[in-house]
């Protein structure tokens, strides 16, 4: 074992992962196969410096499918792939990695790391919708240009239209959505660099939103009650999954904005969320209700794992003390959903709910958007359709007849 050039970092390997809080079991599992795959790497004579995450998904993919190497290597692809995740991590962490600069990336890449930046320094858009947009950038690209020279002054009108009606076969209408308003923000970004002519986003299909001719779905309050009183609060992963429902049901919080907060985000002295960084680039304060303060206080008291990072709600499972990332912001509110049976998926419905119930309360549209960040009237509008309360103070008295 360990008689190749990966082998002198095994043993530091095994550290970093007792260290995130892995069982010794899934160390050795873990250790057995970054030495499989520095093995594989000494036949393919590429040096530790040299790894990318192209040559571990080579391994996986290629290698692990047909692997005839000697016991006890390691086989199993799920296993061998978070292993050699984590190693990667550590490659990173020391240094050992060359770093890859920009002529060893393909002009498709290097494009698309323009319009990364352009969607992060101009548009402020949040990492989820950034990773759906890059990806449908590269589809486009992909697609219209192959293998052959990149060239963007080519892409036409036409074949915005082919390219949504080829995609369009395998998506649902909301999806179908999402991927013209992709392209529109990739096609504008191409504009601004001068890569295509002024108005081509208008080429883009436009698919009409008929979802809005029905009332947006919200949680009752007797059922949002039964979904907070729903998480263990006797343990650690229930109180840190109720002071995340709370962000939400409470104050509306995108997954990600609840996903990114962090301790000195919470002003304990004014009772203040700050929220750094939103869709229109500035600061976003909102007021820290007792409730929700009280659930993050016993959190961070009670339940909060011992970790370097400064974000609120961290992994209570391996690797342990790491900050908890959108999927699992979601996940957690998905078993509380299937616990007090809401049909329902996405936490989108959570925002929903409350900004439903400000606006019944007697908050105007202008206000809603301002406690949500829309920067547009019309995002928050969808919100008024269910106040039937004001709807009736409108509604003038039935004309009696005349005698």
């Amino acid at each position: 074992m360990a008689n190749h050039h990966l082998g002198i970092i095994l043993g530091a390997f095994g550290d970093h992962l007792r260290a995130l809080g892995y069982a010794p079991l899934t160390v050795c599992d873990y250790v057995r196969a970054a030495d499989h795959f520095g093995r594989w790497l000494k036949t393919r004579h590429v040096y530790p410096a040299d790894i990318t995450r192209e040559i571990i998904r080579i391994f996986l993919q290629r290698h692990l499918r047909h692997c005839r190497c000697h016991r006890p290597a390691s086989c199993g692809r799920k296993t061998a792939g978070s292993a050699l995740g984590r190693l990667f991590e550590l490659l990173e962490r020391k240094g050992i990695l060359r770093h890859r600069t920009s002529r060893n990336t393909s002009p498709k890449e290097r494009v698309i790391a323009r319009f990364d930046r352009y969607l992060v320094e101009v548009c402020g858009v949040a990492e989820t919708t950034r990773q759906a947009r890059r990806r449908t950038a590269l589809e486009l690209l992909v697609w219209r240009f192959g293998n052959r020279p990149l060239r963007l002054q080519a892409i036409s009108a036409r074949d915005l239209v082919r390219f949504v009606t080829f995609r369009a076969k395998t998506l649902r209408p909301m999806s179908i959505r999402g991927l013209s308003d992709s392209l529109r923000s990739f096609l504008r970004f191409l504009q601004i660099e001068g890569h295509c002519p002024k108005g081509l986003d208008l080429a883009v299909p436009t698919l009409h939103a008929w979802n809005r001719a029905k009332l947006p779905t919200v949680i009752d309050p007797e059922k949002l009650q039964q979904f907070l009183g729903s998480f263990d609060r006797s343990t650690p992963i229930g109180r840190r999954d109720f002071a995340m429902a709370l962000c939400m049901s409470e104050l509306g919080l995108r997954v990600s904005e609840v996903a990114q907060l962090a301790l000195e985000d919470l002003d304990w002295h004014d009772h203040i969320l700050k929220l750094p960084q939103n869709k229109q680039r500035r600061e976003h304060k909102l007021p820290l209700p007792n409730r929700l303060a009280r659930a993050i206080a016993n959190y961070l008291r009670q339940g909060r794992p011992v970790s370097s990072y400064r974000q609120v709600f961290l992994r209570h499972r391996t690797p342990v003390g790491r900050p908890l990332r959108t999927g699992g912001v979601r996940w957690a509110m998905r078993r509380g959903y299937d616990r007090v049976g809401i049909q329902a998926t996405g936490t989108h419905l959570l925002r929903r709910t409350f900004a439903t119930r400000l606006h019944q309360r007697g908050a105007n549209l202008k206000m809603v958007a301002d406690f949500l960040g829309h920067k547009d009237l019309g995002t928050a509008a969808v919100y008024a359709r269910v106040n039937l309360k004001q709807l009736r103070r409108l509604a003038l008295p039935w004309p009696k007849g005349l005698p």
